[in-house]
């Protein structure tokens, strides 16, 4: 009659996942994860919610806590990463003029958009 005893009871019945099973789930989690983020990207509005971010990370002083924007785990050094995001918004500020509002294709077939922020994707922090 014990309402948690029924349910461990239950639980205890229902098979777990093999090792393969839980890699395949995985995976198709992280997929869909990209999927979900390769999407979010093409609205055109996150470009300029992550300037504004990385703006509130560089000014003097900081309008948002570094910690709670940076995964620290993967950035080294605080100071080198800030120093780099201060290039890279100056770079993409820059971009940003040259980038038109909708994407065109010039005769060689390549996007404007690539051709305009080419170098921005090869950027090292």
């Amino acid at each position: 009659d014990d309402p948690v005893r029924m349910y461990l009871k239950q639980m205890g019945q229902t098979p777990l996942l093999t090792r393969e099973q839980e890699v395949e789930i995985s995976k198709r989690i992280e997929k869909a994860e990209e999927l979900a983020k390769a999407l979010i990207y093409r609205f055109g509005y996150i470009g300029k919610e992550h300037l504004a971010l990385a703006e509130k990370l560089i000014c003097e002083p900081p309008k948002e806590r570094f910690d709670r924007v940076i995964v620290d785990k993967k950035v080294e050094i605080r100071e080198r990463h800030t120093k780099a995001l201060k290039r890279m918004t100056g770079a993409v500020r820059e971009a940003a003029h040259t980038v038109p509002a909708s994407p065109t294709t010039s005769p060689s077939g390549k996007s404007s958009w690539k051709r305009a922020t080419k170098n921005l994707g090869t950027s090292r922090m």
